[in-house]
């Protein structure tokens, strides 16, 4: 199926020569190679699945940790278990080390 017949199988009534025009257009362009040329996507997604892998860990440890244990839904009432659980994921996620944990616990225990 060509570009022209996605868009119709959308429901999205667009001319054949406009699409045309904008691929011929830009197909040079480094964002449409990047995006949709073989190779690039490739690497791209080996990149999107070592970033999946590094969140699937982080939320492992947060699940193995039990320190998803104690914070509840209600961000009214528990804005900074919610916060301190965000930041602890997004420390995981970057390699973050127990240590740069450790200065979390602190900077939340000094507020």
């Amino acid at each position: 199926m060509h570009v022209h017949g996605l868009y119709m199988y959308m429901g999205i009534h667009v001319p054949y020569t406009l699409v045309l025009n904008f691929y011929q257009f830009k197909q040079k362009s480094v964002w449409l190679i990047s995006r949709y040329h073989p190779v690039p996507m490739e690497a791209r997604k080996a990149a999107n699945a070592t970033n999946l892998q590094a969140r699937l860990a982080a939320f492992m440890f947060l699940l193995e940790s039990g320190r998803l244990d104690k914070v509840p839904l209600d961000y009214c009432s528990s804005a900074e278990e919610i916060t301190k659980a965000m930041d602890t994921a997004v420390i995981k996620m970057e390699g973050g080390s127990d240590h740069d944990l450790l200065s979390l616990d602190q900077t939340f225990h000094d507020e």
